[in-house]
């Protein structure tokens, strides 16, 4: 089931393939990518410690979404800063420069 999850407390860590690939802190989301496009997940979330979090089904985030007009563009502005992020640290990187390179756009 695809779920937004809304992070309240804590920090926590998100890998792909063991790779750390970014912290997250209070107030950041994960999961927003399969209310999106219905896809697979795309990283694992790892806490240190027991976290709260506020977690929403895809009708639940529609219906947020629709009733909250300014929901959809502020996880929108959150996902291109993530893709942005992801360019620089692949710049950064000549190995994850060379792999993007087909994708860039």
């Amino acid at each position: 089931m695809a779920t937004l999850r809304l992070r309240k407390s804590q920090r926590i860590e998100l890998l792909r393939g063991g790779v750390d690939v970014a912290t997250l802190g209070p107030g950041d989301l994960f999961g927003e990518l399969a209310l999106f496009d219905r896809g697979e997940r795309t990283a694992t979330v790892v806490a240190g410690a027991e976290i709260l979090l506020l977690v929403l089904s895809r009708r639940e985030f529609s219906s947020l979404r629709h009733s909250i007009s300014s929901v959809g563009p502020k996880i929108v502005a959150q996902l291109s800063a993530r893709l942005r992020q992801a360019y620089e640290r692949a710049d950064a990187d000549p190995v994850l420069n060379e792999l993007s390179r087909p994708w860039s756009l």
